[in-house]
């Protein structure tokens, strides 16, 4: 039996999809007999035509699928199949929706939930579907060791959402101390600048956006639904990759987070206290700027967050599965 790997990469080139692609290429490359599927709108034609035969569900062939899913399904899909494994990476769906998405994956053998918090969410709401807890991950290629050295050249690079209460807190603290560098993107979308008014460049591709990152000596973080940093979340506070990729980038963090299973798997506090107030944010940066990240530590704790330890746990996972 095969491990097909369903990718939209031929489809979805937009940039929050790299990262898909990246944890897809390391799954191809280190699971046994394992291949791509490229879906197409050719192919996803194909497939809907099954579904008009009366055969959705019903497997297309006995290999095993696996799809990353970037948000939660909740309306009828082509991947709603018997040999298919889904990895729900955005999960916000709200108490009355859970019946839709309990249809959207009826036929799936297993579910697989990124987020602890959406997991504990759904067993306690009694799903009926077959789910597992697969953390999201850093994959290999970004592994660091304590002699990683990243030449630092601004205090803040801003990267993706922001908080709103921690950019207010820079903004004063720049305001108090104009002489602090930080990178934002401008008005043109993945145009960056400094506050100074140089221009850093166009960065889009996963290289540029990580290489920007590790020029900076602090990353500001905060979980999606905090502060209503992102407005579809229902109040779900996931945490996503790139606090995963900051400590990749040997960046000092500045964090807003929520108590929640998610938080407390990946430890946040180890790495930072909840950013309450601007006096907090003021001692802080004063003690970033001043001292190096304990890389000795950040190795430590990526290890056991890297791609390949998630592939030893969804092999288990394999083990179980039966298709029909």
């Amino acid at each position: 039996m095969k491990l097909i790997i369903e990718t939209l990469r031929r489809i979805h080139t937009w940039p929050s999809y790299h990262l898909i692609y990246e944890w897809e290429d390391q799954l191809q490359k280190e699971m046994i007999n394992s291949c791509f599927f490229y879906h197409s709108f050719y192919s996803n034609k194909i497939i809907r035509a099954h579904e008009i035969l009366q055969l959705n569900g019903v497997a297309l062939d006995k290999n095993l699928h696996l799809f990353f899913e970037m948000l939660a399904e909740k309306k009828k899909n082509i991947f709603n199949r018997s040999n298919l494994i889904p990895i729900v990476i955005d999960f916000f769906l709200s108490r009355k929706e859970l019946m839709s998405f309990e249809k959207a994956h009826s036929h799936n053998p297993l579910v697989l939930i990124t987020s602890l918090e959406a997991y504990e969410w759904l067993k306690k709401n009694e799903c009926k579907l077959n789910i597992r807890h697969w953390p999201l991950s850093l994959p290999d290629k970004y592994r660091i060791s304590p002699n990683t050295f990243h030449n630092k050249k601004y205090d803040f690079v801003l990267v993706g959402r922001q908080n709103s209460v921690l950019k207010s807190y820079l903004e004063k603290y720049v305001l108090e101390n104009p002489n602090t560098i930080y990178v934002y993107e401008g008005n043109e979308k993945f145009h960056y600048y400094t506050n100074h008014g140089e221009y850093v460049g166009y960065i889009e591709s996963r290289e540029e956006y990580i290489s920007l990152m590790k020029l900076s000596r602090i990353g500001i973080y905060s979980t999606p639904g905090m502060d209503g940093s992102r407005q579809d979340t229902n109040l779900f506070n996931q945490v996503t990759p790139k606090f995963l990729e900051y400590i990749a980038c040997g960046c000092h963090l500045l964090l807003r987070y929520p108590e929640n299973p998610d938080t407390h798997f990946y430890e946040l506090n180890k790495f930072c206290p909840h950013i309450d107030s601007y006096l907090l944010f003021e001692k802080k940066v004063h003690y970033y700027l001043n001292h190096k990240p304990d890389l000795q530590m950040y190795e430590e704790y990526l290890s056991k967050h890297y791609t390949s330890e998630r592939i030893k746990q969804i092999k288990s996972f394999f083990n179980e599965i039966v298709i029909i």
